[in-house]
């Protein structure tokens, strides 16, 4: 008689009640208003302006969680972000309307549904905001800061992929109301009162780390998958369109010595091409165009764990741009772009299928090199066969001179031979030039 062969051991559940830390990384966009101005700024023609904004999101997060004998979590937060926010626009005078954003902080309560290693959970609570505001002339220069008290609220999914370690991918709304400002102006002292309103929406990855109270793990590795053939080398690309127009390229190779289905160091060169467009006085200037590209070199280390990774990468880069008004290029047009830069730049990608029919996938980076961010969100269901998965992706992007969002579809996993092949695809805002669309295309192919 054939012998049983043993029971496939069982995974502990892990155990939500604890308190954790950890940080995040994500990008927002949102809307400021300025209305009702009253006094020394009235030259300005309109009594209302509003600037679409955009922002990198750094910053960290503790809290607690209690889980009695179900499924049910219920938790509560602290959460601190160093906030890179920016708008600005122009009154039909030319005179200008800013507004930084340096700090957002919120205290939240959670309640989720755990189905080990996933929590989904819905949150809410209290938010703090502080911003910067500047309404400025050729005889005035009025500004003022703000910190604000609003509410905030969101939803997210929790992935524990590894020992007391989770991923978190969070989207959360903020409202901060209206308020009444007094602005000042720095030449003369006088000042005036202006009436603003905000709201933010955002999007993070975070990391956390939850302190033991129980411990879960997945299930070791097959030694059947521990013998399959190696693939150290990963070599992907893609090509973006966007209207206002913008054309770029984008290809990478990352390999992992080890194989790249195993934990290991990661190597990575990466480089970036284009061309652009801009107005050059904001809505009311001719349109210009340019070029820019970028270079990267970075060393990492991936966790694999079952069908989950955790990319963490860091490394140098150089990004270049250059523009040119050619239809007055022989009067000497004027390059506002800053030029050349070089940098650090950091990166933390996680890709998971917790299931056959699903995927989520999260990436973000951040460059000093002109404080460039980029920040994508998928989240996949395989409709039309196995692994070709479609599902919503949100992108956040920017730096010092362009902040702009992204929200559409897409489409991956099609394959012709070893290669894979992708389309996506939607609506994006950008701060300066307003709504328009992106379509882009993609390859990914291993060896």
């Amino acid at each position: 008689m054939a012998t049983k062969a043993p029971p496939k051991p069982q995974t502990p559940p892990f155990a939500w009640t604890g308190c954790y830390v950890g940080v995040h990384l994500g990008g927002s966009g949102g809307k400021k208003e300025v209305s009702d101005i009253s006094g020394g700024v009235s030259a300005v023609g309109d009594s209302s302006v509003s600037a679409n904004t955009g922002g990198f999101l750094p910053g960290g997060q503790i809290g607690c969680d209690y889980q009695g004998t179900g499924n049910w979590v219920f938790g509560v937060q602290g959460s601190l972000s160093a906030y890179t926010l920016k708008g600005e626009t122009e009154f039909p005078n030319g005179s200008d309307f800013t507004v930084k954003g340096t700090w957002l902080a919120s205290a939240t309560g959670r309640v989720g549904y755990s189905w080990n290693p996933w929590l989904l959970y819905a949150t809410g609570g209290v938010a703090w905001v502080h911003d910067n505001y500047e309404i400025s002339g050729d005889t005035f220069d009025f500004t003022a800061g703000d910190t604000r008290t609003g509410w905030t609220l969101g939803a997210g999914i929790e992935y524990v992929f590894w020992g007391n370690w989770s991923a978190d991918l969070r989207y959360q709304h903020y409202d901060f109301g209206s308020k009444n400002l007094t602005f000042t102006d720095s030449f003369t002292g006088l000042g005036t009162v202006a009436n603003t309103k905000q709201w933010i929406d955002a999007v993070t990855l975070g990391l956390n780390y939850h302190f033991p109270t129980g411990s879960w793990q997945p299930a070791a590795a097959s030694a059947k998958e521990e013998d399959a053939q190696k693939e150290t080398l990963a070599v992907n690309g893609g090509l973006t369109y966007t209207q206002p127009y913008s054309l770029y390229g984008d290809f990478a190779m990352l390999w992992g010595p080890e194989g790249l289905d195993n934990s290991g160091f990661r190597f990575r060169l990466a480089t970036v091409d284009g061309a652009y467009s801009f107005l050059e006085n904001g809505n009311f200037g001719q349109r210009l165009f340019g070029n820019s590209e970028e270079g990267v070199g970075m060393i990492g280390y991936e966790f694999v764990q079952g069908s989950t990774s955790l990319l963490l990468m860091t490394g140098a880069n150089y990004v270049t741009s250059s523009s040119q008004n050619p239809q007055s290029a022989a009067s000497g047009a004027s390059n506002p772009v800053p030029g050349t830069s070089w940098g650090s730049k950091s990166l933390i990608e996680l890709y998971s299928t917790p299931t056959d029919k699903t995927m989520v996938e999260a990436e973000g980076s951040y460059s000093t090199a002109f404080r460039e961010y980029y920040e994508q969100f998928q989240i996949g269901y395989a409709a039309l066969g196995p692994e070709i998965y479609v599902g919503p992706e949100a992108i956040f992007l920017g730096g010092d001179t362009y902040n702009q969002y992204r929200v559409g579809a897409f489409v991956s996993g099609f394959k012709v031979g070893n290669v894979e092949l992708g389309v996506s695809g939607g609506y994006l805002m950008d701060r300066a030039q307003g709504s328009g669309f992106w379509v882009g295309s993609d390859f990914y192919v291993r060896y």
